[in-house]
């Protein structure tokens, strides 16, 4: 079976997997179980007869599984092996200032202000708007006092580097020379790109 027939057969016909249109596969099963089972099924049936191969991708705690579906992701849906930027996500998880991060690019890309330079003024004021909790603040805080916080997160966020990349974004920090006229003086000031990957 060529690429195009395996991929017509579960993309349609009986094996299409049929609801709302949604991102949230959660929703489509259970639409519609019988269909995401039976597409489920036949992406087993041919790794089967295709001899059930699988990677040398050793990443995983899970060595046989993760190599089994590696397998699958790379030679019947031709995507990126799967445990790519399995050690980010796992640092993400464990890092809630990552964790935010994730968020705040989730919610700059429903403003649609992805690919515009940000300033922690303008990120907490989206944190504020879409209901993005800073790791760490307890209670009622002064706006001011949110957005020095924020500042001094993502500056130790991007300590080390320029840019970051979480989930499906690349943020990339920016830093200008600006000047203060009440201080009388130049100043550095950093923007934040929110860009997909």
């Amino acid at each position: 079976m060529t690429h195009q027939e395996f991929l017509e057969t579960t993309t349609s016909g009986p094996y299409q997997v049929r609801g709302p249109a949604s991102e949230d596969w959660g929703v489509i099963t259970l639409w519609n179980p019988a269909d995401y089972l039976a597409a489920i099924f036949r992406i087993l049936i041919e790794w089967d007869n295709q001899g059930r191969q699988r990677t040398d991708e050793t990443r995983h705690d899970f060595i046989e599984w993760t190599q089994t579906l590696d397998w699958i992701v790379q030679n019947l849906f031709h995507l990126a092996p799967l445990i790519d930027d399995h050690v980010e996500e796992v640092l993400r998880v464990s890092d809630p200032a990552l964790s935010w991060l994730r968020l705040v690019a989730i919610a700059v890309h429903k403003e649609k202000r992805l690919d515009e330079g940000l300033s922690a003024t303008e990120i907490v004021d989206i944190c504020l708007a879409r209901g993005v909790e800073l790791p760490g603040v307890k209670g009622m805080v002064d706006q001011d006092q949110l957005i020095m916080y924020g500042g001094r997160l993502l500056n130790r966020l991007f300590r080390d580097a320029e840019e970051i990349a979480v989930d499906r974004y690349k943020i990339r920090r920016d830093s200008r020379q600006e000047y203060n006229h009440v201080q009388r003086k130049n100043f550095t000031k950093h923007y934040y790109w929110f860009e997909r990957r």
